[in-house]
């Protein structure tokens, strides 16, 4: 029985570029700064008027 090197192995790293040097998945880090924004935008909303408490009944 052979050991497969990393040339054989399903979980070695492949023959394509590096993925910090693409583009991929970069457009996440101003979808990131964008939800951000929002969440700020929501929280000093809530801030300044407050939700009035919930009254069953």
């Amino acid at each position: 029985m052979r050991v497969p090197d990393d040339r054989d192995s399903v979980t070695g790293a492949g023959s394509g570029p590096e993925y910090p040097d693409t583009e991929h998945g970069h457009e996440w880090h101003r979808t990131g700064r964008l939800m951000a924004h929002h969440l700020h935008a929501v929280a000093t909303a809530f801030a300044e008027r407050p939700v009035p408490p919930f009254s069953a009944g």
